[in-house]
C-alpha cells in the first residue's frame, strides 16, 4: 500500500468500486481533486464541503487538468511554507488575519472564487469582515 501522504495531489474519480472517492480526503493530508462524469451542482459542493481541493466534470480539456493540478502544488507549497510575518501562515488577502483551520479554508476559498467569473453572495454579521473578503475576490 501507499502512503498517501508523500503525493502532491491525488487525482481522484468520484466514483471507485467499493467507496467513493472522496474517502480519500479523510485518508490524507495531500491535496485531493476530484473528477466525475456524473457532475452535479450538490456533488460539486458535498466534495468541497469534505474537503477536496477542486472538481472537475468530465470530459475536460487536457490543458485544463495540467492547469489545475499546477495550481494546487502551487497553492499547498505556499501553504506549507511559513511566512516572513513570523506568524507561521501567509495570509492571502490584505488586512484578513487568521491561522486557524476555519481561516486557511477561508482563505482557501477566496483563491478559488477570485479566479472565476461568479457572483458571490457574501453574509455574516456586522463587523465579520464581509467588505475585506468582496475585496479580496474583486482583484
Amino acid at each position: 500500500m501507499y502512503d498517501m501522504d508523500n503525493f502532491d495531489v491525488i487525482i481522484s474519480d468520484l466514483r471507485l468500486p467499493g467507496a467513493p472517492g472522496t474517502d480519500l480526503i479523510k485518508a490524507t493530508k495531500t491535496p485531493v481533486l476530484i473528477m466525475t462524469s456524473y457532475s452535479s451542482i450538490r456533488s460539486a459542493i458535498d466534495s468541497m464541503k469534505m474537503g477536496a481541493v477542486d472538481y472537475i466534470a468530465k470530459p475536460f480539456e487536457h490543458n485544463e487538468i495540467i492547469e489545475t493540478v499546477a495550481k494546487i502544488i502551487r497553492e499547498h507549497d505556499r501553504e506549507e511554507k511559513p511566512a516572513s510575518n513570523g506568524e507561521g501562515h501567509e495570509s492571502p488577502v490584505y488586512g484578513m488575519i487568521g491561522s486557524c483551520p476555519q481561516m486557511m479554508e477561508l482563505f482557501r476559498r477566496i483563491r478559488k472564487v477570485a479566479q472565476t467569473n461568479s457572483t458571490v453572495l457574501i453574509n455574516g454579521e456586522s463587523g465579520t469582515g464581509k467588505e475585506l473578503v468582496a475585496r479580496a475576490i474583486q482583484i
